[in-house]
């Protein structure tokens, strides 16, 4: 009976043993950054790290465990929808936040060289603010070359506002589907921003939108157009990408 008992107990350590190896990865998001295997990026949510390279105008405020767990977890899997290897040429680190404001505008993610910070969000939201961060880092690595294309496409005497700072605190709504703004060409009223923005936005929808916005996508010919551009630009980077497209 005791020999029996001894190896049951035996047993059951090794048992809690695995279990502690295989938690623990996400177990040390408790107190600790977290370093994803396959990109080799590094996920951080502690102020004093993110604070070398926040400009004076940022706020942001500290992630509760609980979500940066989540959030980790979701954008992993965001990150599978890229080659390892165009992932790694473009992004070291992932700060996660609770909220993030630029001269006390609400903002949902920011791109810096080589980062991306995301603010708190469900999970349908913070896929498309990941995806919308990382093709701006995209854009910028690659100087996207398109510039005059993607410009060619706008209403006649169009201008851009300028930066999507200065729309938010225009009052310009990501809010999709706009009807003025699908008729003109632009996937929100947002992508009035600029060229950078309006190309985030179209490849954002790209990998995140539902039927309703790939059906105002495929109906409208400059969307369209535009759509073309980004994948034409994302296929240069690897064609691998485009599987993830819609």
């Amino acid at each position: 009976m005791n020999k029996t008992r001894k190896t049951m107990i035996k047993n059951l350590k090794l048992i809690i043993a695995c279990v502690i190896l295989l938690l623990l990865p996400i177990n040390q998001l408790l107190a600790s950054d977290y370093i994803d295997k396959n990109t080799g990026v590094s996920f951080v949510w502690k102020d004093e790290k993110l604070n070398k390279i926040k400009q004076r105008n940022i706020e942001t405020s500290e992630i509760s465990s609980k979500n940066r767990r989540r959030l980790v977890r979701v954008i992993k899997n965001e990150l599978k929808k890229y080659p390892k290897e165009s992932i790694k040429a473009v992004l070291d680190t992932v700060y996660l936040v609770k909220g993030i404001k630029i001269n006390h505008s609400k903002v949902s993610g920011l791109a810096h060289p080589r980062a991306i910070i995301l603010g708190q969000a469900g999970k349908h939201n913070i896929r498309k603010v990941a995806h919308h961060e990382i093709a701006h880092l995209f854009y910028r690595h690659y100087n996207f070359p398109y510039k005059k294309e993607w410009t060619a496409l706008n209403p006649k005497g169009f201008k851009y506002v300028g930066s999507g700072l200065k729309a938010i605190e225009s009052g310009y709504s990501k809010q999709r589907l706009g009807r003025k703004s699908v008729e003109e060409g632009f996937i929100s009223t947002y992508a009035r921003s600029s060229v950078e923005e309006d190309f985030a936005e179209v490849a954002e929808a790209l990998f995140t939108g539902n039927s309703s916005i790939r059906n105002k996508i495929r109906n409208n010919k400059t969307l369209a157009a535009k759509a073309d551009i980004v994948r034409k630009f994302y296929k240069s980077i690897s064609p691998k990408i485009l599987k993830e497209m819609h």
